[in-house]
């Protein structure tokens, strides 16, 4: 990778760490988010330090800012300009030791009061749509994002605690789990295994498994914690190819309708395709389009990192973005002709909003001059290097 894409990456994990202490700061950030900052902070002391710099950069906006719940925006960016020019040096210092993207006190109110507001909305697709079961031709919604297979077959529907048992032979119940986009949901099989679903995907297994066997059916993207059991291996079936898989951690994509992707992260794990089977080791990535065309190693950090909501992907075409607002936000987005054709990366966390998203998408990749607005119910991204007409 060039030195340029190097500090590219570093830029977007820079925000990626910005955006979680702002969001720590306001009282905003999610129990996994936090998790996953203090582990970050504990591993790497010039992260800490970062994280440290930050607050002491915002504490004077924090103080003066939030002694209103909700102040006018208008009220956050008037202080915030009058201590910028003392804090603006120190700002672009900090940033020196994780990648030079850090913004201006200005910019951070504005994020502040954005945490305290904008991040309590989300689409209305997101707020109707539910995860839901399909079993014996009954649809069951999930109200929440966990639930339970027992032992003896009974399924505990996360927060509701209703349980539901179908017949003397709960391994004939096969059911489908199907998550929407903006959605996820994490479900324990009977076995024991944990299987944490992506938005738009979907799952189709036994309420018990068989005696014999451990069968299951991923479409979608989804990463498995599976149960050991040496005289019952798990058989996970994607739509171009099939596991064979003992106690492993590891993830599965399928989005490309064309492609399987499966990265292990511990334990073993058999590919069998049309044509032969092929043995991975924790830290390898198969792809499979029928047949095994890549094996190759991938970042696990980056990889668990997704697991907790934190996208980092370089290297990513423009046109690709519709289909992830789609698939994380449940929004359209339409590529202006102004900025199609570029190649972009890509850093955000998915529980946020799609303006979120989109605000550190084109900060990202400030180079390209990338705005993006909204028409009616569409979002659009469009270049201001070739267009200024549009507001």
């Amino acid at each position: 990778m060039s030195i340029s894409n190097n500090k590219s990456a570093m830029e977007n994990r820079a925000l990626i760490i910005r955006e979680l202490v702002i969001a720590e700061s306001s009282g905003t950030i999610t129990q996994k988010e936090k998790e996953f900052l203090d582990e970050l902070r504990d591993e790497h002391p010039e992260i800490k330090a970062f994280s440290d710099d930050i607050y002491q950069v915002l504490a004077p906006i924090r103080e003066k800012s939030f002694k209103k719940d909700n102040p006018p925006i208008d009220e956050i960016f008037k202080l915030a300009k009058k201590m910028q020019s003392a804090e603006r040096t120190k700002i672009f210092k900090l940033t020196g030791r994780i990648a030079a993207c850090m913004i201006g006190c200005c910019v951070i109110g504005a994020l502040f009061y954005y945490h305290n507001s904008k991040r309590k909305s989300s689409s209305l697709l997101a707020q109707k749509s539910k995860a839901y079961l399909l079993i014996g031709g009954r649809r069951i919604d999930l109200n929440g994002k966990d639930g339970v297979v027992g032992s003896n077959g009974e399924l505990l529907l996360n927060n509701t605690k209703e349980k539901l048992v179908l017949g003397k032979k709960p391994e004939d119940s096969i059911c489908k789990l199907v998550v929407p986009a903006a959605k996820d949901f994490n479900i324990q099989l009977s076995d024991g295994s944990i299987v944490s679903l992506n938005p738009a995907s979907s799952m189709e297994f036994p309420l018990k498994f068989p005696s014999h066997t451990r069968t299951i059916k991923i479409e979608g993207e989804a990463y498995l914690n599976i149960k050991s059991d040496p005289s019952k291996p798990l058989e996970v079936m994607l739509p171009n190819c099939k596991l064979q898989v003992l106690g492993t951690e590891f993830n599965v994509s399928t989005y490309n309708k064309n492609e399987s992707i499966i990265s292990l992260v511990r334990g073993r794990l058999n590919v069998k395709d049309d044509h032969h089977l092929t043995k991975l080791d924790p830290g390898q990535q198969a792809f499979s389009n029928g047949k095994i065309t890549t094996v190759r190693p991938f970042n696990k950090d980056s990889l668990l990192n997704w697991k907790n909501g934190l996208i980092n992907i370089d290297n990513v075409a423009i046109e690709t973005i519709p289909s992830m607002v789609s698939r994380y936000f449940g929004e359209k987005l339409v590529i202006d002709e102004s900025a199609q054709g570029i190649i972009t990366m890509v850093a955000f966390d998915r529980h946020k909003t799609v303006d979120a998203f989109l605000n550190t998408y084109c900060q990202a990749n400030e180079q390209y001059q990338l705005k993006s607005y909204k028409t009616g119910n569409v979002y659009h991204l469009k270049s201001l290097r070739s267009d200024t007409n549009i507001l």
